[in-house]
């Protein structure tokens, strides 16, 4: 864009230049630049009107204005800035051989990065596929089966230990109820005799009067009888 970049009125035709290129859908860049000169020639890109050009640019702008010791405030404002216009035009353009080995090298270390990961992958599915459960997977199966075959004998074995235990106890309680039952003192011969009503068993002389009615248990019935006398040891 043939663009003022010294003296009266140039800041306006530097935004004019920025604007106009903005204003179309293939530009890809603009660089702001001149040779150098004095601060006075370099005065219009100091502008306000200039500097925010430069920062309102939706296009990526270089400033590329003077000799590598001179500084503008569109320097501050650009997304870049070269020390010349030749070193923007370098900065701008890549050498095709540079940007091939670029690739290359990039490519080169993705295919490395990849590799690794395909060989970490297969280690450990390797180191999966040896394990037992894998490897072998019946054994697995027949040591279960053994260890439940174990765990029902043991079970088995202590349920009949368990079982004859109980038994062997209950049949002594039995025997030791057995020889306490009043029945089988009332085999040998013996009796019982309660007072009637109230079934109280009679221990004691002094529990009966003449005239009182008593019941007499046996081993094979029981006999009701009314007190005519009594007698004292």
């Amino acid at each position: 864009y043939p663009a003022q970049v010294q003296g009266d009125g140039a800041e306006n035709s530097i935004a004019e230049g920025i604007e106009y290129f903005n204003s179309r859908d293939d530009i890809d860049l603009i660089i702001t630049g001149r040779g150098g000169g004095s601060l006075e020639d370099l005065w219009c890109f100091n502008t306000e009107i200039a500097v925010r050009a430069v920062s309102d640019s939706e296009i990526p702008v270089i400033s590329a204005v003077g000799h590598e010791i001179d500084t503008t405030l569109t320097d501050f404002a650009a997304d870049l800035r070269a020390a010349t216009p030749s070193a923007a035009a370098e900065l701008t353009v890549w050498s095709k051989n540079e940007f091939l080995e670029n690739i290359k090298d990039n490519v080169n270390q993705q295919t490395y990065l990849l590799e690794n990961m395909v060989e970490d992958a297969r280690d450990y599915l390797n180191s999966f596929m040896e394990r037992p459960v894998f490897a072998r997977p019946l054994e697995i199966i027949y040591r279960k089966q053994q260890y439940l075959d174990n765990l029902s004998r043991i079970l088995i074995s202590n349920g009949k230990n368990s079982f004859d235990k109980l038994k062997n106890r209950l049949s002594l309680a039995v025997s030791k109820l057995d020889a306490l039952s009043p029945l089988k003192i009332l085999a040998r011969g013996y009796s019982v005799t309660r007072k009637i009503p109230g079934n109280v068993v009679i221990k004691s002389f002094e529990q009966i009067n003449s005239g009182d009615t008593i019941e007499t248990i046996l081993t094979d019935g029981r006999i009701i009888s009314q007190v005519r006398d009594r007698k004292k040891d």
